[in-house]
């Protein structure tokens, strides 16, 4: 009988304190999964785009074809994807120690930038090109702004419209009165 009473004690289950550890160790285990499952779902959908998009303005000249004192972008869709431009980009101006503004406001605002018609690059009236702009496409257009003086300085901003974040800029400081690129 006192052999019956030792084999009873020795046989207890899992104590209480390793029972807590053990859940708690499934617990941890059970949520990591489930937010590596649902991580790609509740990240900003924005985001993509800025990500993915290989666009690079390549010069900015002057506008021989509309207006001969405005400045002419040139961009590239170096990516795999196509974009209409149209709708997802507008144009920022900038002066050195100033913040970048809309055209509206920058032609305004800083003396440097004065515009010069109606046109804006990455608008849909103006810009049949820019609309479906593939992989490898090469275009230009004309930024309605015209060209800085030698003195001066003016940088081009791509922004997003939804975001405002920035995508590619590009700064025009010409050397002379009649250089044709910045």
């Amino acid at each position: 009988m006192d052999e019956l009473n030792i084999l009873n004690r020795t046989s207890k289950g899992i104590t209480p304190v390793i029972a807590v550890v053990l859940l708690l160790l499934v617990t941890v285990g059970a949520v990591g999964t489930i937010y590596a499952q649902f991580e790609g779902l509740v990240q900003d959908p924005d985001t993509g785009f800025l990500e993915d998009v290989d666009v690079n303005v390549q010069t900015v000249t002057r506008n021989d074809s509309h207006d001969p004192n405005s400045m002419s972008l040139r961009v590239q869709n170096s990516g795999q994807d196509e974009y209409n431009m149209s709708e997802l980009v507008r144009m920022e101006y900038s002066v050195p120690g100033e913040g970048r503004l809309e055209k509206e406001v920058a032609t305004s605002a800083f003396g440097e930038i004065e515009e010069t018609g109606n046109h804006e690059c990455f608008t849909s009236e103006v810009d049949d090109e820019l609309q479906s702009f593939g992989p490898g496409t090469t275009a230009s257009c004309d930024t309605g702004v015209s060209m800085v003086s030698p003195d001066d300085e003016v940088t081009l901003h791509l922004v997003e419209r939804s975001s405002g974040d920035e995508i590619e800029s590009y700064t025009c400081s010409p050397s002379t009165s009649s250089s044709r690129t910045c």
